[in-house]
C-alpha cells in the first residue's frame, strides 16, 4: 500500500501541472482531428499527408542512422578522453551549438553553405544537383544537424556507465585502442545504442524550423512536391485553418504516440 504524506502530495501535483499543461492539450488536438468537432478520417489518412509522413520517417530514419554511426567513435572518445585537455572540453562544448542556437539559423546556414552562391556550390554540381535546396539531402542534412547532439550525447553517457575494467585489461594485454572501441566498448553498449536511435529519430521527426527554410518541399522522385509532415501541418494551417490542420495534426500525433512506444520498449531492453 502506498503511503501518502504531504511531500508525496506535493509530487503528485507537480506530475499532474505538468500533465495538464503538456500533455492533455495534445490529446484533446487528437480527439478533436479524429473524432470531434475537426474530424475527418479521410483527409487524416489522405494521399496527401501519407506520402508526407513516409517522407518524413524516410528521412529522419536515414537522418538518425548517420548521427548514430558518426557519434559511435566522436562519443567514445570524448567519453575516455573529454577532461584532458581544454581544447577537449571547447570542442565538447562546441558540439551543443546546433542544440542551442534557433532552428531557423540552421537552415539559413545551410543554405548559404550548400547552397549555389556557397563555397561547396562546385562540388555539389559535380554529383549532378542543379541545386542543394529542396532535395531530399537536404532534408537529411536539416535533421541530421539538429538532431546529432542527441545522439552523441546519449552514447556519451552509455560510454560513461561502462565499466573501464575489461578495457584496461584489453590495453594492458598490447590490445590497440581502436579494436578495444571496436571489439569491447561497442557491443556493450548496443542496447543503449537502440534507444539512442529511437529518441534521434523523435527529434529528426518533430524537426519544422530548419527544414522549412531549406527543404519546404523535396524534388526527388518519388516524393517530387512533397512536403515534409511539420511543414505539412504548418501550410495546411496557413491555407485553411484548424478545419485542414487538425485531420493531418492527429496522424502525425499517433506517428508520435509509436515512436514513444518504441522508445520505451528500448530502455526496457537496455534495463
Amino acid at each position: 500500500m502506498i503511503r501518502i504524506d504531504h511531500a508525496s502530495i506535493i509530487f503528485v501535483f507537480s506530475i499532474v501541472l505538468i500533465i495538464s499543461v503538456t500533455v492533455l492539450p495534445i490529446i484533446y488536438t487528437a480527439y478533436m482531428g479524429s473524432i470531434g468537432e475537426y474530424g475527418d478520417l479521410n483527409q487524416a489518412f489522405s494521399t496527401d499527408v501519407m506520402l508526407s509522413v513516409l517522407l518524413t520517417i524516410y528521412s529522419s530514419g536515414i537522418a538518425s542512422a548517420i548521427a548514430i554511426m558518426l557519434s559511435f567513435p566522436a562519443a567514445y572518445y570524448l567519453s575516455r578522453y573529454r577532461y584532458r585537455s581544454r581544447i577537449l572540453r571547447f570542442v565538447d562544448a562546441l558540439l551543443d551549438l546546433p542544440a542551442t542556437v534557433p532552428h531557423p539559423l540552421v537552415g539559413i546556414a545551410l543554405l548559404i553553405f550548400l547552397g549555389s552562391q556557397g563555397p561547396l556550390a562546385p562540388y555539389i554540381n559535380i554529383f549532378g544537383l542543379d541545386g542543394f535546396a529542396y532535395t531530399i539531402y537536404a532534408l537529411i542534412l536539416a535533421q541530421l544537424v539538429v538532431s546529432q547532439p542527441i545522439a552523441l550525447r546519449s552514447l556519451v553517457g552509455a560510454f560513461n556507465n561502462l565499466d573501464a575494467e575489461p578495457e584496461i585489461a584489453a590495453l594492458t594485454f598490447g590490445v590497440s585502442r581502436l579494436k578495444v572501441f571496436m571489439f569491447i566498448a561497442v557491443p556493450r553498449v548496443f542496447r543503449d545504442a537502440l534507444n539512442s536511435y529511437a529518441t534521434t529519430f523523435a527529434r529528426a521527426v518533430s524537426e519544422f524550423g530548419s527544414i522549412s527554410i531549406i527543404a519546404y518541399y523535396v524534388v526527388n522522385p518519388p516524393f517530387i512536391n512533397v512536403k515534409p509532415a511539420p511543414v505539412l501541418i504548418w501550410d495546411l494551417f496557413e491555407t485553411g485553418g484548424l478545419a485542414r490542420a487538425l485531420p493531418a495534426t492527429f496522424t502525425l500525433i499517433l506517428l508520435s504516440i509509436f515512436i514513444l512506444v518504441a522508445i520505451k520498449l528500448t530502455e526496457r531492453r537496455g534495463a
